[in-house]
């Protein structure tokens, strides 16, 4: 999958198949439009049978094909089976699973007598039918080398209602444990979360948009089509190397520039020479940076992306894990500040990338054939990203289809963070 096909569309997803549930409105509604748009087949699900027959008629319209419409609700236990059999029987193949159908009850308060009727409603939605999914899908997708897209919401991280926010937030954990359990058979699980405001109806919309704008950096409503955007890129072969991630959607700078020292242990006498160089790298040529771009960048509406590195998180080396943590507060902190004048900046957080750095540090072709099959073995996938793949992740995010992100850390290591918690 390209950017560059033939008709000129950014994906090609001919004679993939794509199940999306939760389709008959808002966010599923418009991931499974585009990836009609892109050439896919598609399953579409939803509770209510008008609502998905318009959907079923919209993507016919723009595609030229028939979607499947199943009518069902994911608290009937059944329907996963239905959804997966049905879907295999008329297509042959899945290659996209995505979990969208999600929701709260009115009874998340624990002065509520109705408290724990609301729990199996909202765990049984929002938890159990994504597990039974991909549990039933797992088969098939191992099959296509296909992906799971989860969507999931701010909320679990940010305290809202203790069912709905905790629901979100095991969904975020499925994420990673099943791109542990799949990624060995190249199967790619991924998480993008919205923020609240996105996909409410539009008689509530219209009652909020100014109080919701005033609550966020870029001062505007995403509409759902911003979620479809990132779900095709995260679909398509350009996001091959990001597994297990948690993406957050809430004229270009990119501060790729960086480095590490051998001087990288508190016994090392010469310790602080090492932090004075790689800081100065790593963190204050970025700010610097940043700085003298803001005006011009604020003319164009422009991007800030800054390079930081999977090692911010999993920590490896007291000076260089603690300067790319450091580019990553100094990506949400600008974020915060430049957001008001339409400027964003979010970070990538590249894993283990095919660059000439070791070989740099006179590391011999040998050593570095064996440093590569040790690396290898410390993802998910099993593969060393070439430069390009990050450099697909950073078009994207400089594109208007990332134009509600900002202030995001994204993960781009091949699952190598995931990995690393189970050793």
């Amino acid at each position: 999958m390209s950017h560059h096909v033939s008709d000129g569309r950014k994906y090609d997803f001919f004679g993939k198949v794509a199940l999306i549930t939760g389709s008959n409105s808002g966010i599923g509604e418009q991931i499974a439009l585009e990836f009609a748009k892109y050439g896919a087949r598609v399953t579409i699900t939803g509770r209510d049978s008008i609502t998905l027959e318009k959907v079923a008629k919209q993507i016919e319209k723009e595609s030229g094909q028939k979607p499947l419409q199943i009518v069902g609700d994911l608290l009937d236990q059944s329907l996963p089976v239905r959804l997966i059999d049905e879907t295999i029987a008329t297509y042959g193949r899945l290659d996209f699973l995505v979990n969208n159908a999600g929701g709260g009850s009115p009874h998340d308060s624990l002065y509520d007598e109705n408290l724990m009727n609301g729990f199996d409603q909202v765990y049984g939605l929002n938890v159990r039918s994504v597990v039974h999914l991909i549990q039933l899908a797992a088969k098939h997708l191992e099959s296509t080398k296909g992906n799971i897209i989860n969507i999931s919401s701010i909320a679990a991280i940010r305290p809202h209602l203790v069912l709905y926010s905790s629901s979100k937030a095991a969904l975020d954990m499925i994420t990673k444990t099943s791109a542990q359990e799949l990624g060995a058979k190249g199967i790619r699980p991924v998480t993008t979360r919205y923020g609240r405001s996105v996909g409410l109806p539009e008689t509530i919309l219209a009652d909020l948009e100014d109080q919701i704008k005033e609550r966020t950096i870029l001062k505007f409503v995403p509409q759902p089509i911003e979620i479809a955007k990132l779900a095709m890129f995260l679909a398509s072969d350009d996001a091959r190397n990001i597994t297990g991630s948690i993406i957050v959607t809430d004229n270009f700078l990119v501060n790729n520039a960086g480095g590490s020292t051998p001087h990288n242990n508190l016994s090392d006498e010469k310790l602080l020479e090492g932090f004075d160089k790689v800081f100065a790298v790593n963190v204050r040529a970025i700010i610097q940076m940043t700085q003298l771009a803001a005006k011009h960048l604020e003319k164009t509406k422009g991007n800030v992306i800054n390079i930081s590195s999977a090692l911010s998180i999993y920590p490896m080396g007291i000076v260089y894990s603690s300067s790319k943590a450091a580019v990553d507060m100094v990506t949400k902190t600008l974020a915060q500040e430049l957001g008001p004048k339409g400027v964003r900046v979010n970070s990538i957080n590249p894993g283990p990338v095919s660059t000439n750095l070791y070989r740099s540090f006179g590391m011999s072709t040998e050593a570095y054939e064996n440093h590569r099959d040790h690396i290898k073995k410390v993802t998910l996938l099993e593969f060393i990203p070439e430069p390009v793949e990050i450099a697909n992740l950073a078009t994207f995010l400089a594109s208007d289809d990332a134009r509600n992100m900002t202030g995001s850390i994204v993960i781009s290591d091949t699952g190598f963070l995931v990995k690393s918690k189970t050793n």
